[in-house]
């Protein structure tokens, strides 16, 4: 699951710096990042605006095409089959409220030429997927035997769905509420530093999608 990709990361951020001097061009560079990673999690894009001069639609599509692509990826990777509205809906509030908890700090940038800058982020990923998966290695094994009392070669093409069905909301909603409670209990790993090239361009400050990435692949522990 630490290969989430989100659609709301595949994009560059550009804005111009024509004039800048070192220490300003240091301060841009700091506040570029933060707003970039304020803007995915905390869904706080003002900052992220005036560097982009984004509306409000496209800032709000953008974030909730992220969290859409979260709830997919989740349903993917916990081998959910057939998913229901409010487990669409349940899940996608449980990334926001995740997100908002994103603990993370963007320490100044520094200078490594006329054109590249480095930026560090300090992140203690959130532990709650570490919590889960702790538990529903426990919960597969009561589930799995409560489904083994059903002979399945005497049953209908129907009757097998239907089973089928049963077995993986079952699982969906105790994955979903294992999950609701560990974000009421949240905890922290260790701090991870991460360090990104803020490249220049054309007078125009540029991060990588690979480093957003990078950064994304430890706000949360998996």
């Amino acid at each position: 699951m630490n290969n989430f990709k989100k659609l709301i990361l595949v994009f560059l951020i550009l804005f111009s710096i024509t004039g800048c001097s070192d220490t300003e061009g240091c301060e841009y560079a700091t506040s570029y990042v933060k707003s970039i990673l304020d803007s995915t999690y905390y869904n706080e894009y003002a900052v992220y605006q005036e560097f982009t001069q984004s509306s409000d639609s496209e800032i709000v599509e953008r974030y909730e095409t992220g969290i859409d692509y979260e709830v997919e990826s989740f349903f993917y990777n916990w081998n959910i089959i057939y998913p229901t509205d409010q487990m669409y809906e349940d899940v996608a509030t449980i990334y926001k409220e995740m997100y908002l908890k994103a603990n993370y700090e963007v320490n100044e940038a520094v200078k490594i030429s006329d054109s590249e800058f480095e930026v560090t982020i300090d992140i203690q990923p959130i532990d709650v997927f570490l919590q889960v998966i702790e538990e529903m290695n426990e919960y597969v094994d009561v589930l799995t035997e409560k489904y083994e009392v059903y002979d399945y070669t005497t049953m209908s093409d129907e009757e097998y769905e239907d089973i089928c069905i049963a077995y993986d909301n079952e699982w969906a909603n105790a994955v979903i509420d294992s999950y609701q409670d560990a974000i009421s209990n949240i905890g922290y790993g260790q701090i991870v530093s991460v360090t990104v090239s803020v490249r220049v361009e054309n007078n125009i400050y540029v991060l990588s999608n690979d480093s957003l990435m990078e950064i994304d692949a430890y706000i949360i522990q998996y």
